[in-house]
């Protein structure tokens, strides 16, 4: 479907032939008969992301979890956390390995 030199780090199925998908820095969206899109550019690694039932991109990086969207820069939601990303029933589930937990982010 797609050629990439970087490896993939995330994808997120968003409907039967779209998905998006994350390298260490960028994050693209991919839909069907269309080029990839890029949504996001990074200086900093991603480690994970997932979209919002707010309308938000969420972003984990090693400092903390930050989201953001096309009219807004990126801004914090939770300081110190981080880990893999997962959207489910309206929440983002955030798996926290280092302290073993899993948090969980309420979008509003």
């Amino acid at each position: 479907i797609i050629s990439q030199k970087e490896p993939v780090t995330a994808l997120v199925p968003l409907s039967k032939n779209s998905f998006a998908y994350s390298t260490s820095n960028e994050i693209f969206l991919v839909q069907p008969d269309t080029c990839k899109f890029r949504i996001i550019r990074s200086e900093v690694p991603i480690e994970s992301f997932a979209f919002g039932s707010d309308g938000f991109i969420y972003l984990s990086f090693m400092n903390g979890i930050f989201r953001m969207n096309r009219s807004t820069p990126a801004e914090p939601v939770l300081a110190g956390v981080h880990g893999l990303l997962k959207s489910h029933n309206k929440n983002i589930f955030v798996l926290w390995q280092e302290k073993g937990r899993v948090v969980i982010i309420k979008p509003r």
